[in-house]
Order: structure tokens, then sequence, then C-alpha cells
């Protein structure tokens, strides 16, 4: 709805990059088109290791359009604890980056990993239209690890019900 009332208004802006509304759905979408051709939709876990940018948003929104779930991977976490989260997360894809590879490749991952910096024509080839997904309320939307009481990461789950409470409770509180 917003892309359609204001397509030109500024939707993100970070270090001097900035998206407009249409250019970060056009993105997202053609992202989320590519991921559901991986197989990705409701409770398909997607790592995101990324550094925080427009890029890790697009893949954010990409994720929920696709009807996967999101799994954010901080690569600033030592590599210990980014490998026990890639590995009980029960990953189907990985996005990341070529410079991350050292975080990721001596894994015995069984998830398709995906470095939107080689992907990306291929990414760029797909439909820039609003994917369709089977998700539901009850549907997962995420998993985030915590510090977890035992010392080691502990994964939390949210589902889309979830998110649009806390949606509609913050637009009440502001």
């Amino acid at each position: 709805a917003q892309v359609a009332r204001t397509p030109n208004a500024l939707a993100a802006a970070l270090d001097g990059e900035k998206l407009t509304y249409e250019e970060l759905n056009r993105r997202a979408n053609k992202l989320a088109h590519y991921l559901q051709t991986l197989g990705v939709g409701p409770e398909a876990r997607v790592g995101v290791l990324l550094e925080r940018s427009l890029e890790s948003i697009v893949a954010l929104l990409a994720i929920f359009k696709a009807g996967g779930v999101y799994v954010p991977l901080d690569p600033q976490q030592p590599a210990e604890r980014l490998h026990y989260m890639m590995a009980d997360a029960g990953l189907t894809v990985l996005l990341t980056h070529t410079r991350f590879e050292e975080l990721w490749s001596s894994l015995p991952l069984s998830a398709q990993v995906v470095c939107l910096n080689v992907e990306r024509h291929e990414v760029e080839k797909q439909s820039a239209d609003n994917p369709v997904s089977s998700i539901s309320p009850a549907n997962l939307a995420y998993v985030i690890y915590t510090s977890g009481s035992t010392g080691r990461p502990k994964g939390v789950a949210g589902s889309h019900e979830a998110i649009a409470g806390l949606c509609v409770e913050i637009q009440q509180f502001f």
C-alpha cells in the first residue's frame, strides 16, 4: 500500500545510500522470487549473514515476501557462536557475501548458500511483481538467538501473528 501511495518517497537510508519505497519493493520482490525458486516458503529458514545495510533490509523483506523464516546472523559474532546457530537453525538457504566465506565454508551445511555479490545477476532476472506466498498468521516469521542461560545460544521463534500484534500495539502507542 505504501509503495502504491508514495513510490518515490524515501523508505530507507544508511551511510549516504537511499532506497525509495518503489526501489525497496522491486529489489525485495526480485530476491523473494529467487528465494522461492530455491524452495523457500512457509517454515523454510533463511539465514542472513550480512552486515547491517540496506541490502540486509532488502533480504529481510524478501524472506517475508517469499514466505520464509528470517534468521539473523551477525558476522561480528564469534565464529563458534555463528556455527552453532547455523547448525541449530536448520537453514534452508544462507544469504551472505563471499567476504564472509570463512564463517560458513568449513561447515557441513545442508543449506543452499547464496552469495548475493556473486548471484546478483540471477536475482536481477527475476520478476519485480509481488510474489504469492501461502503463509498464514501462525507460520514462523523469525528465529533469533539469545545468549542463553546455559552459555549456548538459544533460538526464540516468533510468528507473523505476533509481529502483526506488536506493530498494532506500537502504532496505537505512537
